[in-house]
């Protein structure tokens, strides 16, 4: 069974280790039952209305990650995205700068390792159906849709720095589910709390069967804030069957959140942490971590305009059209 949920697809993107932001001061209390029944569709709907709260937004994102290899490969990057977002389109500008690189495998012949200390700029934008990826340094530009290397770039790109992302997250409805996995209903299994606030914890469990005839399971649990917007202060995910014989750990997501305005509670800085069990060694290591902070001046629900959000290619940029598979000079 595949796991096709919007926390899954971050573990194909890149990044990143756990740095506890909620440390020492966690308590849990049992679940009453009797409340559950009655509680589970109030902490559904503040979720739900928390995310779609958010209309549109701008100012400067952070992502610092890491990424490893079970052969001990370890890739390390720091980058600056200035975004803007109105409903479903969004622009980004993004300056990376690869601060380690270390390949322990061979690389295949004819590939060169990418130097520490190089910085790459590209900009990429979506206008509700189209997607453009400008890469600055070489003065090349991709055009396309969802389907194509430059709409899944930019989603990609886009995925770490949206504020509705997994603080902000609509958790009675949230990714897709794959062909022949089914999903139990969302259920209350406790309350725990972190850093002061008493929040509600949410399990979701996907199962399915794999293909050698066996059953996996993933469970995906949330921990709800209702004094804070219903925001996610944390996320964890799960698995068993398949290549893990136990219930294993594969992503681990802790927040700091802050209150921008009176009505309204969004992401300050979040750390995630994905595992796996590796191919070759069979063992379990950590894959990625990544850490995205939202600078103290981001603006929610403000008024963007259409030209923060266009993306305007300069004169003379080489563009290939991915739909309709040309390639032309901007005059």
């Amino acid at each position: 069974m595949k796991i096709t949920t919007c926390l899954m697809v971050t573990l194909a993107v890149t990044a990143v280790a756990a740095v506890l932001l909620w440390p020492l001061d966690r308590t849990s209390f049992a679940v009453d039952t009797l409340e559950v029944e009655d509680e589970i569709s109030v902490v559904l709907e503040g979720c739900r209305n928390a995310a779609e709260s958010v209309q549109s937004g701008k100012g400067q994102v952070t992502v610092y990650s890491r990424n490893f290899s079970e052969d001990g490969s370890v890739s390390e990057s720091d980058a600056t995205n200035t975004v803007a977002f109105s409903g479903n389109k969004f622009k980004t500008e993004t300056t990376s700068k690869l601060l380690k690189n270390v390949r322990w495998t061979p690389l295949p012949t004819g590939t060169a390792l990418v130097a520490p200390g190089t910085v790459r700029t590209e900009k990429v934008a979506y206008d509700g159906e189209k997607a453009v990826w400008y890469l600055l340094d070489t003065n090349q530009a991709f055009r396309g849709d969802e389907s194509t290397n430059a709409g899944r770039h930019a989603f990609s790109n886009y995925m770490h720095v949206k504020v509705v992302n997994y603080v902000l997250m609509d958790i009675g409805n949230f990714g897709n589910i794959g062909p022949g996995v089914s999903r139990e209903p969302p259920r209350i299994v406790g309350r725990e709390v972190l850093n002061g606030s008493e929040c509600i914890v949410v399990e979701v469990l996907d199962y399915g069967p794999t293909k050698s005839g066996g059953t996996s399971q993933n469970w995906f649990r949330f921990w709800v804030d209702p004094q804070k917007g219903f925001t996610v202060p944390q996320v964890q995910v799960w698995a068993q069957g398949g290549p893990y014989q136990e219930k294993t750990l594969l992503v681990d997501l802790e927040a700091d959140v802050r209150q921008y305005t009176d009505s309204l509670w969004g992401p300050a800085k979040v750390t995630m942490s994905g595992y796996a069990m590796g191919r070759e060694t069979g063992e379990y290591y950590k894959r990625y971590e990544i850490v995205t902070t939202y600078a103290s001046d981001l603006q929610i629900n403000v008024p963007i305009s259409e030209e923060e959000l266009t993306l305007t290619l300069p004169s003379g940029t080489k563009v290939t059209d991915e739909l309709l598979e040309e390639t032309y000079t901007v005059p």
